[in-house]
């Protein structure tokens, strides 16, 4: 018994290190709204992890029609915007939450349209932005906007 005792003394401390020692796996919600866009392909319009919220590339296309809106890429930046604003609304967040912006566009001569749309938008701290241009997008668009929030 007393072998028993002293192991069981020994392997405790070891076990509740080891358990502190684990890694933390946050707990992942899927989001889903009507007010924007279906995920093209098998993807999540968005996921919340712990505290943060993961928003699936955003074009500009109006959930209702299907459709990209009419006005290039002004017309298509604000509208991946108001998707983005959607998606953020059904997860808890707001635009304020926004840390990082992924924008993909295929015509790096638009960068400065979308960042004056952007300077409107964020009128508090603004999000880190990484620009990358790429040669095509679903659906023809010009511009898909990739959020990333966190409380």
């Amino acid at each position: 018994m007393k072998i028993a005792h002293r192991l069981l003394l020994f392997l405790l401390p070891a076990l509740f290190f080891l358990a502190s020692c684990a890694p933390i796996i946050p707990e992942k919600r899927v989001v889903v709204t009507e007010s924007a866009p279906s995920p093209i392909g098998s993807s999540s319009q968005a996921v919340v992890a712990g505290n943060s919220l993961y928003v699936s590339g955003q074009i500009g296309v109006e959930p209702l029609r299907g459709q990209l809106v009419p006005g290039g890429i002004l017309g298509e930046t604000q509208q991946a915007l108001s998707n983005i604003d959607a998606i953020l609304k059904v997860a808890g967040y707001t635009k304020r939450d926004v840390v990082r912006m992924e924008v993909y566009l295929t015509n790096m001569n638009d960068y400065q349209t979308v960042q004056s749309i952007f300077d409107n938008y964020f009128t508090s701290v603004p999000p880190v932005v990484h620009y990358v241009e790429i040669n095509r997008l679903p659906r023809g668009a010009m511009v898909s906007l990739v959020a990333t929030a966190t409380k």
